[in-house]
């Protein structure tokens, strides 16, 4: 057994030292890197801290936004000269959205493009606004961004909502529907409930707050009246 035991021995004193001074090695290095790596400064970081402004959706819409103030005077306006136009020609409906309202209007069988060029001449102040053909025609009255005033300055949606709320049943003007979010609630009108008074006023209450009425398409009856629904859009700060 002893001399099995020398045979061996130089084998195994021939093998080990590679290994011995590679592990010596990998501990030298490892223990240098891991000075190296404590002494070492931290890289600076070069992310730029970003302030996030949170109304700047409310102010960049207040800025480009057409107020439901100016989008139903131009309705009225338009719904005006639709009872005045000549026989033959019949108003349809009334569109408004983006920067602009239209109103447009058909030829009947019996209508006449000198009589259409008549009521041109007599309301002359229309003719820049108004083009027609053989088919119809159509009136677009463009609008400018008039919210600006309330671009640093809020209320609440809460606050603007109850308001206009109070001043349309003291009115007599009952809501179809009211949504609300965080950033905005939105009351929708039957046009075909609203008598003339209580267009004024919901014309003239529009101003008071920040109110879009963003899309409208009005039908105009035989009669003369507007019919569908009215969606007025109020903005403010959530609480």
């Amino acid at each position: 057994m002893f001399d099995k035991v020398v045979m061996i021995g130089p084998a195994l004193r021939k093998v080990t030292p590679l290994p011995l001074v590679g592990a010596g090695l990998a501990v030298v290095f490892m223990v240098a890197w891991l000075v190296w790596s404590q002494s070492a400064p931290a890289p600076e970081s070069t992310t730029a801290t970003v302030a996030i402004d949170p109304f700047e959706a409310y102010r960049q819409r207040m800025t480009q936004g057409i107020s439901a103030h100016q989008r139903l005077n131009a309705i009225s306006k338009l719904w005006a000269i639709a009872q005045s136009l000549p026989p033959g020609w019949e108003a349809t409906r009334v569109e408004g959205e983006g920067k602009s309202v239209t109103l447009r209007f058909h030829r009947n069988p019996t209508g006449l493009i000198q009589t259409m060029n008549e009521w041109t001449s007599r309301y002359s102040k229309w003719a820049p606004y108004l083009t027609f053909d053989m088919q119809g025609g159509q009136i677009q009255l463009a609008m400018k961004p008039d919210l600006q005033h309330w671009a640093y300055q809020t209320v609440t949606v809460d606050q603007s909502q109850a308001w206009l709320s109070d001043v349309l049943n003291l009115a007599g003007i009952a809501p179809v529907s009211t949504q609300k979010n965080k950033e905005s609630a939105s009351i929708t009108l039957d046009m075909n409930a609203l008598s003339p008074s209580q267009w004024s006023v919901v014309a003239d209450v529009s101003q008071q707050i920040p109110t879009l009425a963003e899309r409208v398409n009005f039908q105009i009856g035989e009669a003369g009246t507007l019919s569908g629904p009215l969606t007025l859009t109020l903005y403010g700060e959530s609480k």
